[in-house]
C-alpha cells in the first residue's frame, strides 16, 4: 500500500475509534514510579500515615491509611512529566473498598493541580471523584479548590469499579464525565456547577481522603491514560497526508 493510502487509513481509523490511548501508568510494577509525588493537602491534625502502593491489590494503585484520629486527612498523588492538552481527556478506573461507617467519607478522585506537582494545600486543585460512604448514599462530585458540586441523581456503590474522565475542552475549561462500564459515559451535572475554569495544568494524578479513624477501607485506581480526541487524531493524519503528497 502506498504511503498516502496508509495515511488515509489512519485518518479513517482515528475518526472511527474513541482515541489513541497514551498510558501514563498501568501500575503493573511492584514499586510506584519515582515520577509520582505524594502531597498532604489537608490534615486537621489527623495524624494518619497514608500510603500508596501497587502490591496490596496486584497491578493496581491502592491508597490506605493507619493511625488516624477522627479528623479528616487528604492527599494528592501527582506527576508533572505529562500534561493534559487542549482537546485531550484524562481517564482512569477507580473504586472504594470495604468502606465502613457514615463518617468514613472515603473518596478517590482523578485530579489536576494548576500550580505544582508538590502542592501544600487544595487551592489549585480540580478533581472529579467518587465518594462511596455506604451502599445507599455514595456520590459523584467535582471539587475546585475547597468548593464542591455534587451530582445527586446517581448513587455510587462501594466495591465497584467506575471510570472517571476529565476533558480539557479549551485552554481554560475542564468538563467531567463518568461511566459504570468504561464505555458509556454520563456528563457530570452538579448541583452548583458542571465544569471548571482553569489557568493551566501543572500536574496530574489522584486526590484521596478522608483518612479517619471513624471509617475503614481503601481505594484503588488503575490505567491512568491521556487520550487525544478523535478529531485531533484526524487532523494529525490529514497533516501527514499533505506531507506525503508534497513528497510525491
Amino acid at each position: 500500500m502506498s504511503l498516502h493510502r496508509w495515511v488515509i487509513a489512519g485518518v479513517i481509523a482515528g475518526l472511527a475509534s474513541p482515541g489513541l490511548a497514551a498510558i501514563v501508568d498501568d501500575f503493573e510494577n511492584d514499586t510506584l514510579s519515582s515520577e509520582w509525588n505524594q502531597n498532604l493537602v489537608l490534615s486537621q491534625g489527623a495524624g494518619a500515615t497514608v500510603s500508596y502502593d501497587t502490591t496490596t491489590n496486584d497491578g493496581t494503585l491502592t491508597h490506605s491509611f493507619t493511625g488516624a484520629n477522627g479528623n479528616a486527612q487528604q492527599t494528592m498523588l501527582l506527576r508533572d512529566d505529562v500534561t493534559l492538552g487542549v482537546g485531550e481527556y484524562m481517564q482512569s478506573k477507580v473504586r472504594t473498598n470495604n468502606t465502613g461507617g457514615e463518617n468514613s467519607q472515603l473518596f478517590i478522585g482523578l485530579a489536576i493541580d494548576q500550580g505544582s506537582e508538590t502542592p501544600a494545600d487544595r487551592s489549585n486543585l480540580v478533581a472529579l471523584m467518587i465518594d462511596a460512604r455506604t451502599s445507599s448514599n455514595g456520590q459523584v462530585a467535582v471539587q475546585v479548590g475547597t468548593g464542591q458540586s455534587v451530582m445527586t441523581s446517581v448513587t455510587i456503590l462501594p466495591d465497584t469499579w467506575y471510570w472517571l474522565r476529565i476533558t480539557r475542552t479549551d485552554a481554560t475549561t475542564l468538563d467531567f464525565s463518568f461511566s459504570s462500564n468504561g464505555t458509556d459515559y454520563t456528563a457530570f451535572d452538579g448541583n452548583t456547577f458542571d465544569s471548571a475554569t482553569i489557568t493551566g495544568v501543572a500536574a496530574v494524578g489522584y486526590f484521596n481522603g478522608n483518612a479517619r479513624s471513624t471509617g475503614t477501607g481503601t481505594t484503588q485506581a488503575d490505567d491512568l491514560q491521556i487520550i487525544p480526541e478523535p478529531a485531533s487524531l484526524a487532523l494529525i493524519g490529514l497533516g501527514g497526508l499533505m506531507i506525503a503528497r508534497r513528497r510525491r
